[in-house]
């Protein structure tokens, strides 16, 4: 899902990793992002409340954050090169696995 490369290469070059990515773009275009995202993924958001960066995962080399939407909350995955490859699981399922979904790493 390269829905948030495209939209972060709009505004920027890439510049690193997906924390610099993101923390760089205006909260409301940084809510904007993580909406499409989710929703590219199959899921459903009607909006972005809330966005926590939760840090860097160097086992699959992607940041990590916990997002909240009306609908539910979702821990997002983003990739740190290439194409900045996404992976969005429900906190539900999320907690069954890890046992969090918004705390840090």
């Amino acid at each position: 899902m390269a829905a948030l490369a495209a939209l972060l290469a709009a505004s920027q070059a890439l510049a690193g990793n997906a924390y610099d990515q993101s923390s760089t773009q205006p909260d409301a275009r940084q809510k904007l992002l993580f909406q499409v995202v989710i929703l590219s993924a199959g899921s459903q958001c009607s909006s972005v409340s809330r966005i926590f960066f939760r840090g860097e995962m160097p086992s699959i080399d992607a940041g990590g954050w916990a997002v909240r939407c009306p609908e539910g909350d979702y821990s997002v995955s983003v990739g740190n090169s290439g194409s900045m490859e996404t992976r969005v699981l429900d906190c539900v399922t999320m907690k069954m696995l890890t046992g969090q979904c918004w705390e840090p790493f």
